[in-house]
């Protein structure tokens, strides 16, 4: 601490965020990202922690609650979807699996390649919806973990928060 300039208290702090561009993914580099939390999301939070009545914060961290878990629920819903159209697909696979056995025994060759076309193009199409399942899972996976992140600052801004209105009820006295 002792090798900081010395400032005015008054002197406004400077947030250096010119390292990071527009096309910065700063939600995938974790670096990049503290960078941005700490240059614009923890001066604006403090600035509210000591300014804003405790009855807007607290609106504030319901909404943040809720707003996640609207978004965690509608992956969920999406990947219970998506789990729903694979299966259909894969009956539809399995159906065109088993006519096909059935055309075979019976010798019609043009009809045998028409149905093993169809049985192919239903595979590619159960392949690629398996495909978007494990995405839509990887992200909802992602998702909990900003969740369980979100509810542990919610957390720590709710301690802050108590810890903040009780020295200010003790300053009063």
């Amino acid at each position: 601490m002792s090798s900081l300039p010395e400032r005015a208290p008054d002197a406004p702090l400077e947030i250096d965020l010119a390292p990071l561009t527009y096309g910065d993914g700063i939600w995938l580099d974790g670096e990049a990202s503290a960078k941005y939390i700490r240059a614009t999301q923890i001066p604006k939070l403090a600035s509210d922690l000591y300014t804003l009545p405790s009855e807007v914060l607290m609106d504030g961290a319901t909404k943040a609650m809720v707003l996640s878990q609207h978004y965690q629920v509608a992956l969920f819903d999406r990947v219970h979807d998506a789990g729903r159209v694979i299966t259909s697909m894969d009956n539809r696979v399995d159906l065109l699996r088993k006519e096909v056995q059935r055309l075979k025994e019976g010798g019609d060759p043009d009809a045998v390649a028409a149905v093993e076309a169809r049985a192919s193009e239903a595979q590619s199409l159960a392949d690629n919806l398996q495909t978007e399942l494990e995405e839509a899972n990887r992200r909802r996976e992602s998702v909990e973990a900003e969740l369980g992140e979100a509810r542990g600052l919610l957390a720590d801004l709710r301690r802050q928060l108590a810890d903040s209105q009780g020295k200010l009820v003790e300053s009063r006295r």
